[in-house]
């Protein structure tokens, strides 16, 4: 049974929207630490650096569970996104993990941009 929303492209479409949100917590998680030395100087919120690291791990860990769950459910060369293509408990998996995804890497970004508005701003 498949979602009357499924265009074909909608799947693919929210893979690649993983991809990228993984590829940019990596990214992140990187200019971290190769600017580490640089941000040591700061003097405010400093603890807004590794809870963002923390936090892109998080992201990192959901998205590549998510993905798990989504290759090990797939069916007829198609993987299963929506939720009536998936089991209950599958469902409740697959749910739980894109909103740790989505929520962990936007409170991620949120803290790196508080941490540097703090920081340049105040001098």
């Amino acid at each position: 049974m498949t979602n009357s929303n499924n265009d074909g492209k909608t799947p693919d479409r929210i893979c690649n929207y993983f991809k990228h949100i993984s590829t940019l917590s990596t990214g992140s998680i990187l200019l971290i630490v190769t600017f580490q030395e640089k941000l040591k100087d700061q003097k405010h919120v400093k603890w807004c650096i590794p809870l963002s690291i923390v936090l892109f791990l998080v992201c990192l860990w959901a998205t590549f569970s998510l993905y798990s769950l989504l290759i090990f459910q797939k069916t007829d060369s198609k993987l299963l996104i929506f939720e009536n293509d998936l089991s209950a408990d599958n469902n409740r998996a697959v749910g739980l993990r894109k909103n740790i995804a989505v929520y962990s890497f936007q409170l991620g970004v949120s803290l790196l941009v508080f941490y540097f508005l703090v920081n340049f701003i105040s001098g």
